[in-house]
């Protein structure tokens, strides 16, 4: 079964901070075959904070992060390393096309190490845990 965020241009990803509260962002998703991968930079703090609690929360949103739709959990891994990221970065430009190659050449210039952040929904989440949200926080 195809996943429900599989084809939204943006989703909110909800992480948690060390003392409990939850921090959503946009972010660019895309399909790699179950799963869910995202790009990102390795000094960021969704990436810092999965590396502490894989455990997150995914919704449908628009580019600012509003109009968020129903939560769903799931388990986030982070992968590092050209070999770990080469295929989510190549769903990423699959799906986005010409959009990714303002982000590739800054990423350049400022030597950033880019990161693939890999979604396993919860199959149990799509109901029972799902909350609606007004806006990233």
């Amino acid at each position: 079964m195809p996943d429900p965020f599989a084809n939204e241009e943006y989703v909110s990803l909800e992480t948690v901070r060390k003392n409990g509260t939850p921090v959503a962002r946009p972010i660019w998703v895309a399909p790699q075959g179950d799963k869910l991968v995202m790009i990102t930079n390795s000094d960021t703090w969704k990436v810092k904070h999965i590396r502490r609690n894989p455990a997150v929360r995914v919704a449908s949103c628009d580019s600012r992060g509003g109009s968020v739709g129903a939560y769903r959990s799931a388990t986030a891994r982070i992968l590092d390393g050209d070999e770990a990221t080469a295929p989510g970065v190549a769903a990423i430009k699959k799906k986005y096309g010409w959009k990714t190659v303002p982000f590739s050449i800054l990423g350049m210039f400022m030597r950033k190490e880019r990161v693939v952040i890999e979604v396993v929904m919860d199959p149990a989440s799509s109901d029972a845990l799902s909350r609606a949200v007004g806006g990233c926080h």
